[in-house]
């Protein structure tokens, strides 16, 4: 079984990467590249470590997904969002002047008592407008994705079953049939699974170059950013209909009501104000986990790594499932179905590490699908994330340190691929350390 696409692709051009925001940024990045090339590998699995030192400029996919890499649309764009202090700073130099400024801050003069009120009417209203603005983008972007994808992907990409066991090339006879891919990520996880499977093992046994895993033509190339629109809008598209009309009907009152029901909202209209309802309940489940895994194994890697989703313990099962936030409650699904879950989402993240690998490169994620992945895979502390999104003088988007979540991603990438790991590398706190690690490394 194989992808074809009968989609037309672009010519081959190079795309722009957004990758992190600032100029010191991308030079911290560089001294930590510089350190972990001198460092090595060590026990790393030498042709993953040495792909994952690179930044590497792919040809560009089809005009929908022109990004292979990146697909932030499917994902909640904080940077709309303004701060309560910027907004308090814009409403102060546009309805005072600079001499009544200048009085307040030497404690020479109190604004009016109606003075006042109008600027905090004034206040509140820009923040309302802000929330506005980004659910409703959020909203449109969750759409727009879809129809690309019914467009594009859902009836332009397919398998080719030839009925002989998983993995074969098509024969090019009469007995192949052509499976359009449709909205299923479970079909495309299986097959694009194999397909690394396969290329891999053809690496191994035919002592080929390792660089022919991550090769890419660009050519009807199934991308890494197809394959994250999929997964998030396969889940977003259910929840639109519903929470468009809510939407439209009480605008801003639709806030107080996704924080009585968090799980009403796609994932791209979730406020960051709101992150203690969407991760209340998976940030206790974090916490337990750590000390669980403290108490039992301590700083052996090897041992919580290597647990799969069917040998895991119960206890720490129900952990990491609700710390993953894989279903909306534990107590109404059965043991098993809580390990078929976490199984889904393990084979999901390894997929996911090769697809970054081969599409551009850890260090060329956006700032947004960077948060994304380490959330994915239980990378961050979810209490710090509901932390910066409640802070008032800056943006959840400006918080985020995109240099150390790349370098967690660095090694939980390289660890995934050692023998015998498995589903016990998902809501390790551990890959914290490390990356801190590596940064104190880079500035020696």
């Amino acid at each position: 079984m194989m992808y074809f696409s009968t989609v037309g692709c672009k010519s081959v051009t190079r795309v722009r990467f957004s990758g992190c925001r600032f100029q010191s940024t991308v030079q911290k990045q560089d001294k930590i590249l510089e350190a972990l090339s001198k460092r090595g590998g060590g026990d790393y699995n030498p042709v993953i470590f040495e792909q994952s030192l690179r930044q590497t400029s792919v040809p560009a996919g089809i005009a929908a997904f022109p990004d292979p890499l990146n697909h932030d649309a499917s994902l909640a764009n904080i940077q709309l969002l303004i701060n309560k202090k910027e907004i308090e700073r814009e409403v102060i130099n546009e309805k005072l002047t600079a001499e009544q400024k200048e009085l307040i801050k030497l404690g020479q003069w109190t604004p009016p008592m109606m003075t006042l009120m109008k600027l905090t009417l004034t206040k509140h209203y820009r923040h309302a407008v802000s929330f506005f603005k980004f659910i409703k983008a959020g909203i449109k972007n969750v759409w727009n994705t879809y129809l690309s994808l019914r467009a594009h992907v859902y009836k332009g990409y397919y398998v080719l079953d030839n009925s002989l066991t998983t993995g074969d090339m098509p024969s090019g006879l009469a007995e192949d049939r052509k499976i359009a891919i449709g909205n299923n990520p479970k079909v495309i996880t299986d097959h694009l699974s194999n397909y690394f499977h396969n290329v891999k093992a053809e690496v191994s046994s035919a002592n080929v170059q390792g660089s022919t895993i991550f090769s890419y033509s660009g050519e009807g190339v199934f991308t890494r950013s197809m394959y994250q629109a999929v997964l998030r809008t396969r889940k977003d598209i259910i929840k639109l209909p519903m929470f468009a009309v809510l939407f439209g009907l009480i605008e801003e009152g639709l806030i107080p009501l996704c924080y009585a029901f968090p799980g009403i909202a796609p994932s791209s209209c979730v406020l960051p104000q709101l992150h203690g309802r969407f991760y209340g309940d998976a940030s206790k489940a974090q916490k337990e986990l750590e000390a669980l895994r403290e108490a039992k194994y301590g700083p052996d890697l090897s041992r919580v790594g290597s647990l799969t989703p069917f040998n895991m313990p119960v206890d720490e099962l129900y952990l990491v499932v609700r710390s993953l936030r894989l279903c909306y409650s534990t107590r109404i699904y059965s043991e098993g179905h809580l390990r078929e879950l976490l199984a889904n989402r393990w084979k999901q993240v390894k997929l996911d590490n090769l697809l970054i690998l081969r599409d551009g490169g850890i260090w060329r994620l956006s700032t947004l699908e960077t948060l994304d992945a380490c959330i994915t895979r239980g990378l961050i502390d979810l209490e710090q994330l509901v932390r910066w999104g409640k802070k008032d003088d800056i943006n959840l988007y400006d918080s985020i340190d995109c240099t150390e979540l790349h370098t967690r991603l660095f090694h939980f990438i390289n660890e995934c691929e050692k023998p015998g790991r498995n589903a016990g590398m998902l809501g390790l706190s551990t890959m914290a350390k490390t990356a801190q690690e590596t940064l104190a490394l880079s500035d020696k």
